[in-house]
């Protein structure tokens, strides 16, 4: 028995490399390429001489998008929870966010929406990429809580603060989460 429980962790420990070392770099990567493709877009329309693009809207969702790129590599389960409490702690901050993201999901601009939606989409795939270790060696909690139809509930808080991360105003994001966190690497 105990055999087989080091055959299984020394397997285990073998994939975690290949996944953190080799996978999910290039992953991250991709994530990275797709997220300017989509912060040009948005410059793109910008610039369009005929644009009838809300400044104010731009600006948030540019900031959004820069907030994101700052935290690609290091969104995971760890910094959700630092986030949370970081947001409780600082309520004038969680109003601004309100204010922002009220901005962003009700402006009225098809591919802005579209833009928005999509970068959301790249964080939270993100945020499962990095986090794919940690949920792994997890998965008989994730199981149980599944069964419990938990699942949905926990999801619905980790995208709740994911959302509030990626509208945190990048200069704020630089003050409330550590400067290690937010230069890509």
């Amino acid at each position: 028995m105990f055999a087989w429980l080091i055959i299984i962790l020394g397997i285990l420990a073998c994939v975690h490399f290949v996944y953190e070392g080799i996978i999910v770099p290039s992953w991250r990567r991709g994530l990275r390429y797709r997220l300017f493709a989509l912060r040009d877009d948005l410059r793109d329309m910008m610039a369009d001489k005929d644009s009838d693009l809300d400044v104010e809207a731009f600006g948030f969702l540019q900031d959004s998008m820069n907030t994101s790129l700052g935290l690609l590599r290091r969104i995971d389960i760890r910094v959700l929870c630092e986030a949370r409490r970081k947001f409780d702690d600082d309520p004038d901050l969680l109003r601004r966010i309100a204010r922002r993201e009220e901005k962003l999901r009700h402006y009225d601009h098809e591919e802005f929406q579209r833009i928005r939606r999509q970068s959301i989409r790249v964080f939270a795939t993100a945020f499962v990429v990095n986090s794919m270790g940690f949920i792994l060696m997890l998965w008989p909690v994730w199981i149980t809580m599944m069964a419990a139809h938990q699942f949905k509930r926990v999801w619905n808080f980790f995208k709740k603060i994911m959302l509030r991360i990626t509208y945190t105003p990048e200069n704020e994001a630089h003050r409330y989460f550590n400067d290690n966190m937010m230069h890509p690497a």
